[in-house]
């Protein structure tokens, strides 16, 4: 069976998401999709507009008789994923590599995902493999070459673009965001293969097409960026809630929208399924925007001792931020004053979310011990991804009636049964966790708590738990 697993955020999901699912079922013929999505924070350093489980219900396409929690019917998207289980949240927040390698290492200790799949600026197979190599191999040249672009003063992306032109490769794959991930992407499996034997999982990248990745569509373009659609809403709730809210009630039309120009152009771009998830968060004040964590990154700015300590931030961005606290008005804008020719605008809200969030340097080696695939935490699945969960229990169940007992802790090896499976945070799989993985999924509860907190000022209504969520089956 041909599976294939696709990592991402569906910050909201959109019609360029609904492309590389596509791709999946007509060109690539996979017989079922697999997704690892971010929780509810994302590695733009940030909260995701909306939450995981109604980002979930949006991607599994449910038929129209089924119901979110609210108890309202959702429409079915065109073309959606069959399983989606969760990226943790110390790797949907790191840096670019911890993340790419946290969502391959996960799909991979599925042990059912054959094929890797991501969108990609320029879509070259041949050029994306190439530097994924060097960077795997690390030559001399190359080592050089970056050791000097750092001391140069270069952020680290722009310091691998000028180590990978020192060697001949493409530069240009690294001034993109999503070209940078893919050769990631093909690093972490050149890792798997080089580890397992040479065994090979192939990967497709899936040229995009329409908005770059912090562009609005404009008139001509068929697709359009997520970006592009959070700054719209971001827009339109400050001025005009009460469209938004009357949206909610009752469907709007293009023709019969109330919406600003701006906002309606880009909704344009949502399938049905996300249009809707998005419309009644919106009526409900539940749409989250990076401002909202705000007052808990004030506080913690001014009571944690050692910013040192929080991952991604090094003795100079901590007193950077240390120095200029006393000018903070809010998340968003003090990022923004932070970065520099050395610090990017994404490592900073980076940097910025670990505070906020107690992201220490201790977590990120608790997740990179466990080979960056802890567990596997199972947020929807519609019929066929409940024949994938099956599939995933054999394997273990397999490898467990065939393997001494001494090989099978908990260490996070890929695909050969031996990371636990759960749906819900109260099953034995979950409160069996210990060490290492303990403090990855304590973490992930934590995230979740902090979003939670933030709902529930927005809304002034109470929020449920991921203690008493469970698996969605659509």
């Amino acid at each position: 069976m041909k599976v294939a697993g696709i990592i991402a955020e569906f910050n909201p999901l959109h019609t360029g998401h609904e492309r590389i699912m596509t791709y999946c079922r007509e060109s690539l013929g996979a017989d079922a999709i697999v997704i690892c999505m971010s929780g509810d924070f994302v590695q733009r350093g940030e909260p995701a507009v909306i939450g995981k489980y109604e980002r979930s219900l949006a991607a599994i396409a449910p038929t129209p008789s089924a119901e979110n929690d609210r108890g309202a019917a959702l429409a079915p998207a065109r073309v959606a994923a069959d399983l989606i289980i969760g990226l943790p949240a110390i790797g949907a927040a790191a840096n670019a590599e911890v993340f790419a390698r946290t969502g391959v290492n996960t799909l991979l200790a599925t042990g059912i995902v054959t094929d890797i799949v991501f969108g990609s600026e320029g879509g070259s197979t041949k050029a994306i493999e190439d530097t994924a190599r060097l960077l795997a191999d690390e030559p001399p040249e190359f080592k050089t070459a970056l050791t000097a672009g750092m001391k140069a003063g270069l952020s680290y992306p722009a310091a691998m673009a000028r180590a990978a032109a020192a060697c001949g490769k493409e530069a240009s794959l690294f001034e993109q965001p999503n070209d940078l991930l893919g050769v990631l992407y093909v690093k972490a499996l050149l890792e798997y293969e080089k580890a397992h034997g040479g065994e090979r999982i192939s990967f497709h990248p899936v040229r995009r097409e329409g908005a770059g990745h912090d562009e609005a569509a404009d008139g001509n373009m068929s697709y359009t960026s997520s970006s592009a659609i959070r700054e719209a809403l971001l827009h339109t709730t400050r001025t005009c809630n009460e469209s938004i809210q009357k949206s909610a009630k009752k469907r709007i039309t293009a023709s019969a929208s109330q919406f600003p120009a701006d906002l309606e152009k880009q909704l344009a771009f949502l399938p049905s399924a996300s249009y809707d998830a998005l419309i009644q968060a919106a009526s409900e004040n539940a749409l989250v925007f990076p401002d909202d964590l705000s007052l808990l990154l004030h506080e913690k700015l001014y009571t944690e001792q050692d910013l040192t300590v929080f991952s991604d931030i090094d003795s100079d961005l901590a007193n950077r931020i240390l120095k200029m606290r006393e000018d903070f008005t809010g998340f968003t804008e003090f990022a923004e004053a932070l970065a520099a020719r050395n610090y990017t605008r994404a490592r900073c809200r980076r940097a910025l979310l670990h505070i906020a969030l107690g992201i220490s340097d201790e977590d990120a080696a608790a997740l990179a011990s466990c080979n960056y695939s802890p567990y596997i935490h199972v947020l929807a699945m519609n019929a066929r991804g409940e024949t994938l969960l099956s599939e995933m229990k054999k394997k273990r169940k397999t490898a467990s009636e065939s393997a001494a007992p001494a090989s099978l802790p908990n260490t996070g090896c890929l695909g050969n049964g031996s990371v636990p499976v759960f749906c819900a945070l109260s099953e034995p799989a979950a409160r069996e966790l210990t060490g290492d993985a303990a403090i990855v999924l304590q973490k992930d509860i934590f995230a979740s708590d902090i979003y939670h907190i933030i709902l529930t000022e927005k809304t002034k209504k109470p929020q449920k738990s991921d203690f008493s969520r469970k698996v969605l089956r659509i």
